[in-house]
């Protein structure tokens, strides 16, 4: 039996379609490995432990320095710290105006030196009886000494309730001139004060004094 050409041409045709697909099925069974590398941010190392860590910009001070105070214009001693000051003596003329006010006793003065150009000038605060404090500014009314005047009140008799306006004076001079914070400060001060007031119709006048030492 004779086979057309045509039909032989379909045969072949057939056999190369069915060739390709076996090729096909083939390359698609083939795998292909991908290795993905990850790149984790860089950690710094631990510091030890123990150890403290200083902030950027930030400076420290080496264990036992000292701080050091500017020194004053002029050559002058400070006068600054908590003095303990003790009164030296009373004295009076007319009604006893500082009765309470008795020779030993004792009280704390916290005192600060505050200068401007070329002038100085002391920030008193004046422990009272009750506790409270009376704030006093001293000038300079020469080399080391202080003044200031103030208003205040005072009793007339021992016993009295009422008080009266009083005229008031402190004075400070400084002495024993040591060192403290790198700069001559003053160790002891002797502190007046004189009061002036009008009893009934009588003017009266007191006068206070203390010894100051500095306290550490």
């Amino acid at each position: 039996m004779r086979v057309s050409s045509c039909v032989v041409r379909r045969i072949l045709l057939l056999g190369v379609l069915a060739l390709a697909t076996l090729a096909t099925g083939c390359g698609g069974g083939k795998s292909e490995s991908v290795t993905v590398v990850q790149t984790l941010p860089t950690q710094p190392a631990p510091s030890p432990p123990g150890t403290a860590t200083t902030p950027p910009g930030t400076t420290t001070t080496p264990p036992g320095t000292t701080t050091t105070a500017a020194p004053l214009p002029g050559g002058r001693a400070a006068v600054d710290g908590r003095y303990l000051m003790r009164i030296r003596d009373t004295s009076y003329e007319g009604q006893n105006i500082v009765a309470s006010m008795i020779k030993g006793d004792e009280s704390t003065w916290p005192i600060t030196t505050v200068c401007e150009g070329g002038t100085c000038r002391l920030e008193v605060r004046r422990e009272l009886e009750s506790g409270a404090f009376e704030n006093f500014t001293l000038r300079e009314i020469k080399d080391r000494s202080y003044a200031a005047a103030s208003t205040g009140k005072t009793k007339c008799a021992v016993g009295a309730t009422d008080k009266v306006n009083a005229r008031q004076r402190l004075s400070l001079r400084v002495g024993a001139i040591g060192e403290a914070n790198g700069r001559p400060t003053a160790q002891r001060v002797d502190a007046y004060m004189t009061i002036r007031a009008t009893c009934g119709d009588q003017p009266v006048r007191g006068v206070i004094s203390w010894r100051g030492t500095r306290l550490p």
